[in-house]
């Protein structure tokens, strides 16, 4: 499929990154999720270079999208916590994020709290994938640190920055060996 013009093929560290957690996404998405197209592509957003930000959606294919603002990756201090956020958002896909939120919004019953519940989920499990990609989750997630705190905004969708770091702590211990 071609690329959009705003869009660019990871590069540098944020390449190396890439190709250590994407399998491991694929791999728990295929296992536990074999009903869902699990053929992930990531991308860089070059448009804004002010923006800070990644999110998850889903091509006209069907094939998940995982977009990566530039901003983002030179903000990101070190490449844990560009492993953690691409955890993070292969997360969202594999808890089926995008589904619920399109299904729930289509209903008109849109549940905020809802919301934050899909977050410390993919929080989770976006833990258990970058640490087995081989990255210290924790130090990556104290990117979350750098960030705003969505507590502070007004029907916010994700979780305090605090809450989500101990979501994290806990994920580690509860890592399963395989």
């Amino acid at each position: 499929q071609k690329m959009e013009p705003n869009f660019i093929p990871p590069s540098g560290a944020f390449a190396s990154v890439v190709a250590e957690v994407e399998p491991v996404g694929e791999d728990l998405c295929r296992r536990f999720r074999p009903q869902l197209n699990c053929d992930f592509e990531v991308v860089v957003y070059k448009k804004n270079p002010n923006l800070v930000n990644a999110f998850q959606t889903i091509r006209s294919n069907g094939r998940p999208l995982v977009v990566f603002s530039q901003g983002l990756i030179e903000h990101a201090r070190n490449e844990d916590e560009l492993a953690f956020v691409l955890g993070h958002e292969m997360a969202h896909h594999l808890e089926g994020h995008l589904y619920q939120q399109y299904h729930t919004a289509r209903s008109g019953a849109e549940r905020f709290g809802g919301l934050i519940s899909f977050v410390g989920a993919s929080d989770r499990l976006g833990t258990w994938i970058a640490t087995i990609a081989g990255y210290d989750a924790l130090r990556g997630a104290a990117f979350f640190m750098c960030m705003s705190d969505p507590a502070d905004q007004l029907l916010g969708t994700h979780p305090p920055n605090q809450a989500r770091v101990e979501t994290v702590r806990k994920a580690i211990a509860d890592l399963p060996s395989s």
